[in-house]
């Protein structure tokens, strides 16, 4: 008789992201770049637990019209059970201009390159607002989560991305379009963004 398999790894945001940007492109895809086996549905649960919008994520990292797909990939709960709070997925606004939110309310401008319903294109927006001085990280992570509402750790991880592109064109796989027409300076915890062709050095 086989002995039960010990569950080989904690499943944390890091370990998620990581599973990610190394192009998970489903949720078992993503247990198994973790160190599980399988992605069972006690796994995948807690992968979503974690990660409430991770199947939006994984819907940028697959390639629309690629032929290959995980059965074993789409759990049909969105919902998250008992023990943890359910995590609301933010409602995507038609209207992108807001009225008044005050500080944490920032223009879209025509530039977005990412879709401009996207929680993406919110962290680009503030971005581009203090395109001139830069933005400290906490502050660009606490006002994209005053405008989208989205918990810390969605926040964090849509920040991680839109900040991924370097000068010399590397980026996470989710920036990789958008990544052709800017490129964010980091010293430190201090961002700035670059728009290629704009301001090129």
């Amino acid at each position: 008789m086989k002995a039960k398999q010990v569950e080989p790894k904690v499943i944390t945001v890091d370990a998620i992201l990581k599973a990610l940007e190394n192009g998970a492109t489903s949720l078992t895809a993503v247990a198994k770049l973790i160190g599980y086996k399988s992605g069972s549905s006690s796994v995948i649960k807690k992968i979503i637990a974690t990660v409430p919008d991770i199947e939006d994520r994984l819907a940028i990292n697959s390639p629309k019209d690629s032929p290959i797909k995980d059965k074993a990939s789409e759990p049909k709960p969105k919902a998250v059970k008992a023990g943890k709070k359910a995590v609301k997925a933010p409602a995507v606004k038609k209207s992108v201009e807001k009225k008044s939110a005050g500080k944490t309310d920032f223009q879209m401008p025509d530039s977005v390159p990412y879709r401009a319903s996207s929680g993406y294109a919110q962290v680009w927006a503030i971005l581009y607002a203090f395109k001139d001085k830069g933005i400290s990280k906490s502050d660009l992570v606490a006002k994209y989560m005053a405008w989208s509402k989205k918990p810390e750790q969605n926040a964090h991880f849509d920040t991680y991305v839109v900040c991924s592109p370097r000068e010399d064109g590397s980026c996470h796989r989710s920036a990789g379009k958008a990544s052709q027409s800017y490129w964010v300076e980091k010293q430190n915890d201090w961002y700035r963004l670059r728009l290629i062709g704009e301001d090129k050095r």
